[in-house]
């Protein structure tokens, strides 16, 4: 994972989802943007979902052509593992979809409109980024943060 920077006290995460699994992932209060315009590999998605539900994501963003499935893949499988608890501690993510909005527009609503859930703090919130079709947009996620922070605004 490398540091993109920071937008208040959260900071962004860039890693490349091939090498998402032999990374260290956040592990406290985090959300998660992914970028996806191929249709990507459901198995080792589902991977990333209970190697990030096990590491407490918060809340999952997702952008692209199939940014729809995704989200709907996350919802399904948290799901299915949410009946498969006996206990009434229901695991909580708050997932969304952004299949005709820029990369830009859902990174700002991932640093600005993350939802958390109550006994949660929203200090020192990791962000994690990554494009599922193995393109680095390191490079463009840090040149938005930078125009954020001087006031721009995507459409």
């Amino acid at each position: 994972m490398n540091l993109i920077g920071t937008n208040n006290t959260w900071k962004i995460y860039w890693s490349d989802y091939h090498n998402i699994f032999e990374e260290s992932i956040p592990s406290d209060t985090w959300v998660c943007m992914f970028i996806a315009n191929s249709e990507p590999d459901w198995k080792q998605f589902e991977q990333f979902i209970n190697k990030a539900l096990s590491f407490g994501i918060v809340d999952f963003k997702s952008n692209g052509k199939y940014a729809e499935q995704l989200h709907d893949y996350f919802d399904f499988h948290l799901v299915d593992l949410n009946l498969e608890i006996e206990e009434k501690d229901w695991t909580e993510v708050m997932t969304t979809w952004h299949t005709n909005e820029t990369v830009a527009d859902t990174f700002w609503q991932t640093l600005n409109i993350a939802c958390l859930p109550d006994h949660h703090s929203y200090q020192d919130v990791k962000v994690l980024c990554s494009d599922l079709d193995g393109l680095n947009r390191e490079d463009e996620l840090a040149n938005y943060l930078q125009k954020f922070k001087e006031g721009w605004l995507p459409k």
